[in-house]
């Protein structure tokens, strides 16, 4: 990666990058970005011989006002950048015509592992469900400071549960003998016009959220009905590594309702659930749940918990001796002495 400073406005458009290799005799023209975005832009290479953009591995545009068009020319651009791993357009003022410009090719995101579409004012989760369900690679998905919340972020969630367990079923389908055909056809049913399928991947596709190991919805006002439909979803993320839900109004009937979700992720080691009204009833039904995990990293911060949920929490490390609990924040918290 290089860290480079634009030039002088009067010195032209563009400016010219000598690549590491000092033998490979080329450069590369990369067009000056907006000045009101800051002072300095990462370029990451793949392949440091190369002289042409389609190397990219990284796109960073943190900040940079796009807007629906500037995610629509990003869209438009990343099928010609096969070795693009990071989309990073973390507060672009996409919005949702931007979201859905951006995810609205089919393969757009094919080769996509880590992608930050945070703090973009997106509430739409249909949007993201219908362009993430292609992203087959994906490891890391941030979604933080949107508005999704309620009946909105259960699309979403549907289309975690729904990709996974449609990869289920077509493994299940290719160990099956064919059934045989039968006697009269059997004219198909003709979808709606506005329908929008969540398990038509391509044959042999990749289920595309269960090798995901971090996702980040923080800030999101999720509230009760998101907390419930997470919750039916998490179970098929099973190789979650991280879970960031810091600030979604989740209160104690959320905390509780993900707290019976987590036995389901075995590899799932940093659980943040910090300024979510947390009290004692949703920390005693976490504890619990914890009990059984390999959790080493917990953030409840910004709670009201009281002594019996400080009790609670202190018995639960107290019965795993292997639970290896090696940050849990707890600032703020109004504890009695007894806590």
């Amino acid at each position: 990666s290089h860290s480079i400073p634009p030039p002088d406005p009067t010195s032209g458009s563009h400016f010219r990058i000598p690549l590491p290799d000092p033998t490979s005799g080329s450069h590369m023209r990369i067009p000056l970005a907006d000045p009101t975005c800051g002072s300095h832009f990462r370029i990451p290479l793949a392949d440091p011989t190369c002289d042409s953009l389609t190397c990219l591995a990284a796109i960073r545009l943190t900040n940079c006002p796009l807007g629906s068009a500037g995610a629509a020319a990003i869209a438009d651009s990343l099928p010609d950048l096969p070795h693009l791993a990071v989309l990073v357009l973390r507060g672009c003022e996409l919005g949702d015509a931007g979201a859905a410009a951006l995810l609205s090719a089919p393969d757009a995101l094919a080769h996509i592992r880590e992608i930050d579409l945070s703090a973009n004012s997106v509430g739409d989760g249909g949007v993201l469900s219908r362009g993430l369900r292609c992203a087959a690679l994906l490891r890391e998905v941030r979604l933080a400071n949107n508005e999704l919340c309620g009946f909105g972020f259960e699309s979403l969630c549907h289309a975690f549960s729904s990709e996974a367990s449609a990869g289920r079923q077509s493994a299940k389908a290719a160990k099956t003998p064919p059934a045989a055909a039968p006697s009269a056809p059997v004219p198909p049913h003709a979808p709606s016009a506005h329908a929008h399928t969540l398990t038509d991947s391509p044959p042999g596709a990749e289920v595309s959220f269960h090798a995901v190991r971090l996702l980040e919805l923080s800030g999101n006002d999720l509230g009760l009905v998101g907390a419930f439909a997470l919750a039916e979803a998490l179970p098929e993320l099973s190789m979650l590594q991280t879970l960031l839900l810091r600030a979604c109004t989740l209160g104690d009937g959320g905390i509780i309702a993900i707290s019976a979700a987590l036995a389901a992720l075995p590899a799932l080691t940093y659980l943040d659930l910090a300024s979510n009204a947390l009290a004692d009833c949703g920390i005693e039904a976490l504890s619990r749940a914890l009990g059984e995990g390999g959790v080493t990293r917990l953030d409840l911060s910004n709670g009201s918990v009281g002594a019996a949920g400080a009790r609670a929490l202190c018995e639960c490390v107290g019965r795993c001796q292997t639970w290896r609990l090696a940050s849990a924040g707890v600032r703020t918290w109004r504890l009695a002495s007894a806590g």
